[in-house]
């Protein structure tokens, strides 16, 4: 079997074209274990007409790539905007007191120097860029994870079905991710590591 045939029937959404896109079937589901510790709501901050309107056009887009649904949560956090050096903004939520409650995932990131070591004696190497990488993993439903990440916008209430940025546990989480996808490659000469980068 071929490396291509060998990660498409392992990932069938692989390779899909769309902005953002919410996918449904990874083998690992983001968790927000907050313990026992009361809903944060935060009011949402004042802002500009056109800032509104920035935040509506990224609500619509993500709602119909599915990456978000409507909300009834307990928890909310605010909107902000990031103006990129291009002039267009990047859509966040301020998880600050949301990050405050949450129990902190201890796995291990990965270091450049050890990917680095570990490539020696190999000869050819090849990357593949996850677009939107953190929205490639679903948040667990069961555990109530995505009515804790909830935000107001347009003023309605939405959570997130993909991991949103932001989260203080997002980069061990998407390390774990990374570390099962890698396991595809444990049976045979090649070496795969997984690697994130902001």
């Amino acid at each position: 079997m071929s490396v291509t045939n060998l990660i498409t029937s392992k990932f069938p959404n692989l390779g899909k074209e769309s902005e953002h896109q919410s996918i449904t079937n990874a083998p690992y589901a983001h968790r927000i274990d907050t313990g026992d510790a009361l809903p944060v709501a935060q009011r949402d901050y004042r802002r500009s007409h056109s800032e509104n309107a920035e935040i509506a056009k990224e609500v619509k887009k993500m709602l119909a790539s599915k990456v978000i649904t409507p909300s009834t949560s307990d928890w909310c956090s605010p909107v902000v905007l990031i103006k990129k050096p291009d002039g267009s903004f990047r859509f966040c939520v301020d998880y600050r007191n949301l990050n405050r409650v949450t129990v902190k995932d201890k796995f291990p990131l990965p270091l450049i120097s050890d990917l680095l070591e570990r490539f020696q004696g190999y000869k050819y190497f090849t990357t593949c860029d996850l677009k939107s990488g953190f929205w490639q993993l679903p948040l667990n439903k069961r555990d109530g994870s995505a009515k804790k990440t909830a935000f107001q916008a347009g003023g309605s209430l939405y959570e997130w079905v993909s991991m949103p940025y932001g989260c203080v546990n997002g980069p061990p989480s998407f390390s774990r991710l990374m570390s099962i996808v890698s396991e595809v490659w444990k049976n045979t000469n090649r070496m795969s590591t997984g690697f994130w980068r902001d």
